[in-house]
């Protein structure tokens, strides 16, 4: 038996509701449809229509242009709120990017999932990102490949700083990498036993962070013990430690 196009009533064989692509654009015009497609939008509280064609789709529409997402997600980037860590209960600042996040650290989501603490886990992790092996990604950071001219090696930035460093080494035609493997243990205020990743190894014996001034060292993501746990490092394994801010960067 054939089915009708509900749009124009048009005999098909097929179990799709519509003859055609242009009968189901026309469908989303009518005004009488099965779904509720009017909504308001969430940046500037504007009426739209929402053009999906599943429920589940029109509900995660929930702004009415390109524009009002990128406005609305950059102030939930800059912006968030305090939270209790449901491991160890003590109060933290996420962002409203980060909604669903639960803890305040890596460390206390892994006791959360697994209820015992795992400290190889964090040396793992930390050893694949010096190795190159792992590239984490952050919402709302430029992120991607730079082939650098003076190795002929592919390297991942994870931030416009990064990528504007690198394209500065190149200039210079400076050796430099990502892939330096080096791991800098430190304690954080839980008294767990952590590791940071510096950015770059330029050449055999600089150490360089790119980061914004206003971070340097501030306590948010422990970057004043990384701070520390650097220059002793750094100290200890002839080392210099050069933090770049967007000053060096212009």
């Amino acid at each position: 038996m054939k089915r009708k196009c509900k749009t124009c009533n048009r005999g098909i064989k097929s179990p799709k509701k519509y003859c055609s692509l242009k009968c189901y654009h026309i469908s989303l015009k009518l005004p009488v449809d099965r779904f509720d497609r009017v909504k308001n939008c969430l940046c500037c509280n504007k009426e739209f229509k929402s053009l999906q064609y599943s429920q589940v789709l029109i509900d995660a529409n929930v702004y009415c242009s390109k524009k009002c997402r990128r406005s609305h997600q950059s102030i939930r980037q800059k912006t968030g709120e305090n939270k209790l860590c449901a491991y160890c209960h003590e109060e933290f600042y996420s962002k409203k990017c980060h909604a669903n996040q639960k803890c305040c650290s890596i460390t206390c989501a892994n006791k959360y999932r697994t209820g015992k603490y795992n400290p190889n886990f964090s040396i793992s992790r930390a050893k694949l990102i010096a190795e190159g092996k792992c590239n984490p990604k952050r919402n709302f950071y430029k992120q991607g490949w730079h082939h650098s001219v003076v190795t002929g090696n592919e390297e991942w930035f994870g931030s416009s700083y990064e990528q504007k460093r690198m394209k500065q080494l190149d200039e210079l035609n400076v050796k430099w990498t990502k892939k330096h493997g080096i791991r800098i243990p430190y304690t954080d205020p839980k008294g767990n036993i952590r590791n940071y990743v510096p950015d770059f190894l330029v050449g055999n014996d600089i150490i360089e962070e790119v980061k914004p001034s206003s971070l340097v060292k501030s306590k948010v993501d422990n970057n004043n013990l990384k701070y520390d746990a650097a220059l002793e490092y750094c100290k200890n394994n002839d080392y210099q430690y050069r933090i770049i801010t967007e000053k060096d960067l212009k």
